[in-house]
This record gives structure tokens, C-alpha cells and sequence, in this order.
């Protein structure tokens, strides 16, 4: 997760490990809702964020609290990021 104001600390990561649940104590749950998202390379990852961003504040007038990327290995050293915004709860 990120954001796209400056700070600090623009960036949390995170994995979930299935295996030892009872190790998860500060595990954060994402809101239920509606989420725009999109997919792109590493060399489009901020102006595609930028974009979505400014899609979800003229389109549907919302404030992004946080940004999700989520790395999608394709291949041996290949990937993609799926990037999503939280618009609105269900």
C-alpha cells in the first residue's frame, strides 16, 4: 500500500502467510467496496497510479486514502503490478 502525498513512510508492505495465522496479530483488513484498478509495467507504475488517482477524483469526486499495489510475477523475472484505489464502500 502507498500514497501519493510525500512523507517518511509512503509505503507498507505486506504478505499474508496462511500457513502460521496465529503470527499475523497486526494484519490490517482492507475496507469492503468498490475498487478501480489497472495493470501496467514497472516504468508505468506512477503515472499509471497518477492516473488513476485523477480518474477516481473526476469521475466518481473520491479522495484516495491509499493506494494497493499488488506485484503479479508473469515469469522467470518478469512481472506486472496491479494497481487499485478504494472508491467507495459496498
Amino acid at each position: 500500500m502507498t500514497t501519493l502525498e510525500p512523507s517518511e513512510n509512503p509505503s507498507v508492505f505486506f504478505v499474508v502467510c496462511e500457513k502460521y495465522p496465529e503470527q499475523a496479530d497486526c494484519i490490517s483488513i482492507l475496507p469492503k467496496g468498490i475498487y478501480l484498478y489497472g495493470y501496467c509495467s514497472e516504468e508505468q507504475r506512477m503515472e499509471t497510479m497518477q492516473n488513476i488517482a485523477a480518474h477516481a477524483k473526476a469521475e466518481y469526486n473520491t479522495e484516495i486514502p491509499f493506494i494497493i499495489q499488488t506485484v503479479i510475477f508473469t515469469g522467470m523475472f518478469q512481472w506486472v503490478y496491479e494497481i487499485q484505489v478504494w472508491l467507495k464502500s459496498a
